[in-house]
Protein backbone atom coordinates (compact mmCIF):
# COMPACT_ATOMS: atom_id res chain seq x y z
CA UNK A 1 0.00 0.00 0.00
CA UNK A 2 1.58 3.26 -1.08
CA UNK A 3 1.36 6.32 1.63
CA UNK A 4 0.70 9.51 0.73
CA UNK A 5 1.35 13.20 1.74
CA UNK A 6 -0.89 15.00 3.61
CA UNK A 7 1.08 17.69 5.62
CA UNK A 8 4.13 19.28 4.62
CA UNK A 9 6.18 21.41 7.48
CA UNK A 10 7.94 24.50 6.19
CA UNK A 11 10.69 24.47 8.55
CA UNK A 12 12.33 21.48 7.85
CA UNK A 13 9.99 19.90 4.68
CA UNK A 14 8.92 16.71 6.44
CA UNK A 15 6.35 15.16 4.89
CA UNK A 16 3.42 13.33 7.02
CA UNK A 17 0.14 11.07 6.59
CA UNK A 18 -1.54 12.86 9.26
CA UNK A 19 -2.18 16.50 11.60
CA UNK A 20 -1.20 13.95 14.13
CA UNK A 21 1.91 12.45 12.78
CA UNK A 22 2.74 16.79 12.32
CA UNK A 23 1.82 17.77 15.51
CA UNK A 24 4.47 14.92 17.06
CA UNK A 25 7.12 16.27 15.52
CA UNK A 26 6.80 19.69 16.56
CA UNK A 27 8.50 20.55 20.21
CA UNK A 28 8.07 23.36 22.46
CA UNK A 29 4.79 25.38 24.15
CA UNK A 30 1.62 26.00 22.08
CA UNK A 31 1.40 29.53 20.80
CA UNK A 32 5.29 29.62 21.66
CA UNK A 33 8.51 29.38 19.79
CA UNK A 34 8.20 25.60 18.65
CA UNK A 35 10.79 23.57 16.93
CA UNK A 36 11.21 20.33 14.41
CA UNK A 37 12.30 17.06 16.40
CA UNK A 38 13.44 13.95 14.58
CA UNK A 39 11.53 11.15 14.19
CA UNK A 40 12.85 9.10 16.21
CA UNK A 41 12.43 11.49 19.68
CA UNK A 42 8.86 11.81 18.05
CA UNK A 43 7.88 8.21 18.16
CA UNK A 44 7.02 8.33 14.48
CA UNK A 45 7.51 5.45 11.77
CA UNK A 46 9.17 6.02 8.43
CA UNK A 47 7.01 5.08 5.44
CA UNK A 48 8.16 5.52 1.58
CA UNK A 49 5.57 7.06 -0.63
CA UNK A 50 4.29 9.98 -2.98
CA UNK A 51 3.62 13.77 -2.56
CA UNK A 52 1.54 15.83 -4.58
CA UNK A 53 1.33 19.12 -2.45
CA UNK A 54 4.16 20.98 -3.96
CA UNK A 55 2.96 19.99 -7.60
CA UNK A 56 -0.07 17.67 -7.98
CA UNK A 57 0.40 17.07 -12.00
CA UNK A 58 3.70 15.78 -11.33
CA UNK A 59 3.66 13.89 -8.32
CA UNK A 60 7.42 13.12 -5.68
CA UNK A 61 7.85 9.87 -5.87
CA UNK A 62 9.64 7.42 -3.04
CA UNK A 63 9.35 10.11 -0.37
CA UNK A 64 10.06 9.42 3.18
CA UNK A 65 6.72 10.44 4.69
CA UNK A 66 6.06 9.99 8.41
CA UNK A 67 3.31 8.47 10.43
CA UNK A 68 2.20 7.67 13.88
CA UNK A 69 2.88 3.63 15.56
CA UNK A 70 -1.18 3.94 15.89
CA UNK A 71 -1.62 4.79 12.76
CA UNK A 72 1.03 2.42 11.36
CA UNK A 73 -0.30 -0.65 13.60
CA UNK A 74 -3.80 0.11 12.15
CA UNK A 75 -2.68 0.20 8.37
CA UNK A 76 -0.28 -3.42 9.23
CA UNK A 77 -3.66 -4.71 10.68
CA UNK A 78 -6.44 -3.70 8.22
CA UNK A 79 -4.03 -3.76 4.81
CA UNK A 80 -5.90 -2.83 2.19
CA UNK A 81 -9.20 -3.20 3.20
CA UNK A 82 -9.57 0.02 5.23
CA UNK A 83 -8.30 2.62 2.53
CA UNK A 84 -10.02 5.50 0.95
CA UNK A 85 -11.97 3.74 -2.20
CA UNK A 86 -12.25 5.94 -5.73
CA UNK A 87 -14.87 5.28 -8.07
CA UNK A 88 -13.93 3.81 -11.33
CA UNK A 89 -13.92 5.53 -14.41
CA UNK A 90 -16.30 3.14 -16.37
CA UNK A 91 -18.81 3.91 -13.41
CA UNK A 92 -22.22 3.91 -14.31
CA UNK A 93 -23.98 6.91 -13.14
CA UNK A 94 -26.74 6.97 -10.69
CA UNK A 95 -30.14 6.92 -12.07
CA UNK A 96 -32.77 9.25 -10.98
CA UNK A 97 -35.23 7.29 -8.22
Amino acid sequence: MTSTCAYHCRACGGHFTSLEAFDAHREGPAGGNRTCSFPESAELVELTGTCKISDPTTPSVAVTIYSTERAARARDYFGDTNVRQTASANAKPATAA
